[in-house]
């Protein structure tokens, strides 16, 4: 069975090549082996979901590490790194629901598409985990990394009242307290959210978002 890695470098290079039959009338499909002389042009969005499939979260924790803001993620490579990076730390099957709306979002960032009749992208994913060794003590330091990040956002998103945006808020609170019970923290996701509701007692509407992967 192909890797992951594999995988993601040929649906990459078939997206490149679809969008060049938009300009120069190429199919994404071929009646023949596509040659070495077709155009390929490798994006950074290419380079780093291939590096963290190749199992380099040290250099997703960079790039993340770069945006120094908690808001205006938008675009920028941090609203999926950090999805990624919990992912790599997450050592349950992806039971809780927040941690599912994480890998839907890694899943659409590299371009997985179920055809060549490969398995769901959750089960090759968990496939890749097994493969794949974090020390120790890096996954303490980016565990501590995401905690000061992903509090930060829930605070300036939530006490910032940006009601449009506490569903993303929610969704990184709770997957942070999957996280942290999926590493051996008891209770963790009930304490995780409850810290966030504590903190933030009048806002009914976060209340709701975040209750809902409870």
């Amino acid at each position: 069975m192909k890797s992951v890695l594999e995988l993601a470098e040929r649906v990459q290079q078939e997206q490149r090549q679809q969008v060049n039959g938009a300009a120069g009338q190429r199919a994404r499909y071929y009646w023949h082996e596509p040659k070495e002389t077709d155009v390929y042009w490798q994006t950074e969005q290419d380079r780093l979901g291939i590096r963290f499939l190749d199992g380099d979260c040290q250099a997703i924790w960079q790039e993340c590490r770069k945006t120094k803001n908690a808001l205006g993620w938008t675009g920028k490579f941090i609203s999926e790194g950090v999805p990624m990076l919990l992912a790599a730390l997450c050592e349950n099957d992806f039971e809780g629901r927040a941690m599912q709306t994480m890998l839907s979002d890694i899943r659409y960032f590299i371009g997985y598409e179920k055809e060549y009749d490969e398995p769901e992208f959750a089960e090759r994913f968990l496939q890749w985990k097994k493969q794949t060794v974090i020390p120790e003590d890096v996954k303490k330091e980016i565990l501590a990394y995401l905690t000061k990040t992903i509090d930060a956002r829930v605070e300036a998103i939530v006490g910032g009242g940006h009601r449009g945006s506490y569903c993303k808020a929610a969704r990184l609170g709770a997957a942070l307290g999957e996280v942290e019970e999926s590493m051996g923290k008891r209770n963790g996701k009930e304490k995780r959210v409850s810290k966030y509701l504590a903190e933030f007692p009048r806002h009914r509407a976060f209340k709701q978002e975040i209750k809902a992967y409870m």
